[in-house]
């Protein structure tokens, strides 16, 4: 047979059965040489990646951790989170905690409202007073009157004691005098 086969038949079969055997044959004989070359080729490349890999993640860890206690922060000052929509926080021991309540009242006299003076949540002027944040609950602020305002005082003294909320009903009160 000649080098080059002549009719289409030859050149099928070549193709068909020569070139992949020939093919296989080359891989296995020089396989273990393509997998060095390659190794050199990206072996610092993938070192490189994985130490800007791990040195991202540590640095977004420690970003995270920063930004959470900043939350927490805010979270205190604001009163904490409230409502349905809040995240539930569990200890590690399981137990719930109940609200933060404040141990004396903002007016000053150091005393908690008495349960019969506390107005339920029903009878607050903003519904569903207890799903509202903070921030959500002095916007509401501006539109009551001095009795509205007072009923949420003493409501939120008794109950959460967010001093946010608690020091604009008493900027509030001070203007309407």
């Amino acid at each position: 047979m000649a080098d080059h086969p002549t009719s289409p038949l030859d050149r099928l079969v070549e193709l068909a059965v020569y070139a992949p055997v020939g093919l296989a044959v080359t891989v296995s004989e020089e396989l273990p040489s393509l997998v060095d070359k390659g190794r050199r080729r990206i072996s610092s490349q993938v070192v490189l990646a994985r130490m800007v890999g791990r040195f991202a993640v540590s640095r977004g860890t420690r970003e995270v951790e920063r930004l959470a206690s900043q939350a927490a922060t805010w979270l205190d000052l604001l009163g904490g989170p409230s409502g349905p929509t809040a995240p539930s926080v569990t200890p590690a021991s399981g137990t719930d905690h109940p609200p933060r309540r404040p141990t004396a009242s903002p007016n000053g006299n150091g005393a908690r409202p008495v349960a019969a003076d506390v107005p339920n949540e029903s009878q607050l002027a903003i519904p569903d007073y207890d799903s509202l944040s903070a921030p959500q609950v002095v916007k509401r602020l501006d539109g009551l009157v001095n009795g509205e305002l007072e009923a949420v005082r003493r409501y939120e003294e008794a109950h959460r004691g967010r001093r946010t909320i608690l020091s604009k009903i008493t900027q509030l009160q001070a203007d309407n005098l």
